[in-house]
């Protein structure tokens, strides 16, 4: 889903340093390293499975950074208990750019982004 998760990830690398892996990147190793796997867009698999199915790759990249005492952001779509599992298990060192839903309305989304004073305004769209 084209929501701009990738932009907000690389504006957030260069004003922070911090590095970013995009879940896509992710689905396209996997999908050409380990077929036997079935995870990706050509497996057939619904939306929902194929990030159940990446989730431990997931966690296991966090895992491994958060060791090392490097900060991640994981860019792309990933299923809220996810989110949550990501950001206990790293004690916040992993999060998460997580910008869609596909039920909502753009002109709502657009009103939700500009008034979440939370988000930082250099990182907004504009």
């Amino acid at each position: 889903m084209r929501t701009g998760k990738s932009q907000i990830a690389r504006r957030f690398n260069a004003l922070t340093g911090v590095s970013y892996v995009s879940t896509d990147d992710l689905f396209a190793m996997l999908g050409v390293a380990a077929p036997s796997l079935k995870i990706g867009w050509d497996s057939g698999n619904t939306w929902q499975e194929n990030r159940r199915k990446l989730a431990p790759f997931v966690a296991g990249l966090a895992r491994d950074r958060v060791r090392d005492a490097s900060p991640l952001l994981i860019e792309g779509e990933l299923l809220p208990d996810m989110v949550g599992s990501l950001l206990r298990e790293s004690g916040g060192k992993a999060r998460a750019c997580f910008v869609g839903n596909s039920a909502m309305e753009l002109e709502d989304k657009v009103r939700i982004l500009q008034d979440w004073e939370r988000f930082p305004r250099r990182l907004a769209f504009g």
